[in-house]
């Protein structure tokens, strides 16, 4: 028997063109998030970057520079003081020729490697990814929400799709967890319209992917600016572990595990993140990467679940919380002072019955 959906009735009822169609538009909501992966990956990797240079200009370049023209003054005023004997004065001035000698090799190495200029491109790539990353994260949504509400208001005589209705149901039912990067190659997708489905669809899915591309491409095209090789290998040193995995744990088991990678990956470089982050000497240094992918995949082998325990124990009182608050809500005559006037009320009309 097939899997029951939201809106429709068993999976097994559609016929094989329709269960193609389902499969296809699960395959492209998991290129589209591993999309969103890579998006997320690019703008981590900037952000890194851009504290990093940022950090070493300030620290390391920008303010022992104002140092040294701050004591190069202060001599140059010392020496032509009358408070010193001429063997100090000398000595003010033969420093402050050192101090200007240096002071220029200082300014022509900040000019030189400009760490400034680095991290304000690094800093530019990260705000216009971070905004494709959560702009293209609300739009899936809103397309998701849109086709629910399209079932769900569509007219009782019209015929709706059922691989238009089961969609959103699947997704929901199954977590997508149905898919794993090694699910096989693409299917192409058929342009003709059977009537199941509305002409436009394949077409805004792919001005879809096609709009990401190309705004990633717009984000990335003017950093010209290499992250450091440290930031850069880690993270492409945890995604090629977690392909490795992925293909063992394949080879060992009779079937494909059902494991939804896409959402995998950006749990796995937020914690990459917090251990770059988390080391003794950052943003100074940046740390080794096989030292930040060994505790990186350590600290996520480990993650402590009583979050999660916490909130699945807490569910049914939340649940009650939220219909007690939503029905107080609707009946707002039911209030404490209305309670309160309605006895006062009672307790007068009694005691006019008395006298």
């Amino acid at each position: 028997m097939g899997r029951l959906s939201l809106f429709t009735g068993p999976t097994a009822d559609m016929s094989e063109d329709e269960k193609m169609k389902l499969l296809r538009m699960k395959k492209k909501k998991k290129d589209f998030d591993f999309m969103t992966c890579s998006v997320l990956k690019e703008q981590q990797k900037h952000l890194l970057a851009s504290l990093h240079f940022k950090a070493v200009y300030n620290y390391l370049f920008f303010i022992p520079s104002i140092f040294i023209t701050l004591a190069t003054g202060v001599l140059a005023v010392l020496s032509q003081s009358d408070l010193f004997t001429e063997h100090s004065q000398s000595i003010f001035t033969i420093t402050i020729s050192a101090l200007a000698a240096f002071s220029v090799f200082w300014q022509s190495l900040i000019k030189q490697l400009d760490f400034g200029g680095r991290a304000l491109l690094h800093e530019s790539t990260a705000g216009a990814l971070t905004k494709l990353y959560n702009t293209s994260d609300i739009k899936s949504k809103e397309q998701r929400i849109t086709k629910l509400d399209n079932d769900i208001n569509a007219p009782k005589d019209q015929k709706i799709p059922q691989q238009t209705r089961g969609i959103s149901a699947v997704q929901m039912e199954e977590g997508n967890t149905g898919a794993n990067q090694d699910s096989g190659g693409n299917t192409p997708d058929e342009d003709k319209n059977d009537g199941t489905k509305p002409s436009g669809a394949h077409l805004a899915e792919s001005e879809d992917h096609s709009a990401l591309s190309k705004q990633f491409e717009q984000a990335t095209s003017g950093c010209t600016s290499l992250v450091p090789i440290q930031i850069a290998s880690a993270y492409n040193a945890l995604e090629s572990r977690v392909t490795v995995s992925n293909r063992k744990l394949i080879l060992m088991g009779t079937a494909k595990p059902k494991v939804a990678w896409e959402k995998v990956y950006p749990a796995l470089y937020d914690q990459l993140k917090l251990t770059i982050i988390g080391y003794r000497w950052w943003p100074y240094k940046v740390p080794d990467a096989e030292w930040a992918v060994n505790k990186t995949i350590k600290d996520f082998q480990n993650m402590d679940c009583d979050l999660l325990k916490a909130l699945v124990d807490q569910t049914e009182l939340i649940d009650k919380h939220y219909d007690r608050l939503v029905t107080s809500e609707r009946t707002p005559l039911l209030s404490t002072s209305s309670s309160r006037g309605i006895e006062i009320k009672k307790n007068d009309e009694d005691t006019m019955n008395n006298l």
